[in-house]
């Protein structure tokens, strides 16, 4: 039997093409627009090239100054409500599936499921819930206050319960996603793509041991246990770099390796190919992740990278780097101390890398967003894409 091509509605509250979740959602789009699929795409103005320009339905949301005076709850449920706005007028009779993100827009969510509209929410983290409670605990553990309202997660999670697929980027948050009671058969798993000729393998340069962090310098990407099992490794003459924002729960951990020669705060860069390319090794200890796009991009660059299990890395331990238990200081200063001790060992498995990651240019996520969506209208079971 032919399989009709799918007509997809998708809603994005990232500008898309802008880096994390925009970035997933834009290769996303494309894949659906290369196979005929997408039906229109509702996100944030501006919109980009490189979309079909009449399946654009920008929406201008609150202006950001309104947004950053609420509250954090009460910023999310205006969000929502403003999307739901925009995109429940765009729900109508032909369109086989509204593909959302989490806590996009839960109203249309429901009037798409009334309409015999299937429903695919992309979830690129933890189940809500598992999400909350790592966090909370890393934040009570540090005597710092969580600012997120549990009523956050809870809403999120009724989304997953109310839909007919979970898209997740990783096995590690299909685990996640099943221990909380969403049916393994609503669960497709698609791994994320990278940019491959943006992020080119080359040979670490000569001289110390170079060791780089690309992302939010915050308690959720683990950082103050990097810096713990920095301070323990201290691997002669080597220098941590850590490129990204530095978040308020961190400053006053951080400000304790201001002015060390062996730490540097890059803060944000727009040039992380370079980054990469001067590294030694690359390091992602997140406690809470989904699938970081940085270690696709560490891989591509074929560097060796230490991460965690929750990272929702395509790292195998010894394979393509090290893999070390989450908020374990001791098992990274030792990951860490391992690499800048055997730089022929990092090189070897930076090379690994490489090979791995050219199985995953972001054409391949795009084709496999395509594929969810042919299942649903089939009846199909849902593909699993994740290399086994």
């Amino acid at each position: 039997m032919t399989v009709p091509t799918p007509s997809v509605g998708y809603v994005s509250g990232s500008v898309l093409a802008a880096g994390g979740i925009g970035t997933i959602a834009f290769h996303a789009l494309q894949g659906l627009a290369r196979e005929g699929a997408l039906a229109w795409v509702s996100s944030p103005a501006p919109a980009p090239a490189g979309l079909p320009e009449d399946c654009l339905r920008p929406v201008r949301m609150p202006p950001a100054r309104v947004l950053g005076w609420l509250p954090r709850g009460a910023s999310v449920r205006l969000r929502g409500w403003w999307m739901d706005r925009h995109v429940g007028r765009l729900l109508a009779e032909g369109l086989h599936c509204l593909h959302a993100w989490n806590q996009n827009c839960p109203g249309a969510l429901r009037t798409a499921g009334q309409l015999g509209i299937r429903r695919v929410v992309d979830r690129a983290s933890h189940h809500p819930l598992d999400q909350d409670r790592i966090l909370r605990e890393e934040f009570d553990r540090r005597s710092l206050p969580y600012r997120v309202p549990r009523a956050l997660a809870e809403r999120a999670a009724s989304e997953l319960e109310d839909c007919e697929a979970v898209l997740a980027p990783s096995p590690a948050v299909r685990a996640s996603l099943e221990s909380r009671g969403v049916s393994a058969a609503r669960v497709a798993v698609v791994p994320f793509g990278v940019d491959l000729e943006r992020f080119r393998a080359g040979p670490p340069g000569e001289g110390p041991f170079r060791l780089l962090f690309v992302g939010q310098v915050s308690l959720r990407k683990g950082v103050p246990y990097l810096l713990e099992a920095w301070d323990r490794a201290r691997p002669a003459g080597g220098v941590l770099e850590l490129a990204g924002p530095v978040l308020p729960e961190v400053r006053g951990i951080a400000a304790r390796f201001l002015g060390r020669d062996d730490v540097r705060l890059l803060g944000m860069r727009q040039d992380t190919e370079s980054l990469y390319r001067s590294a030694t090794a690359c390091v992602f200890p997140s406690l809470e992740e989904g699938s970081a796009l940085v270690s696709y991009e560490a891989m591509a660059a074929g560097r060796a990278s230490i991460v965690t299990p929750r990272v929702g890395s395509l790292v195998e331990d010894r394979v393509h780097g090290r893999v070390v238990p989450p908020a374990d200081a001791e098992a990274l200063a030792e990951a860490i101390a391992e690499l800048a001790l055997d730089r022929c060992e990092c090189l070897r498995m930076g090379e690994a890398a490489r090979r791995r990651v050219e199985g995953f240019p972001w054409a391949r996520y795009g084709a496999g967003v395509v594929a969810v969506h042919r299942a649903l209208v089939a009846g199909e079971a849902l593909p699993d894409l994740w290399p086994h």
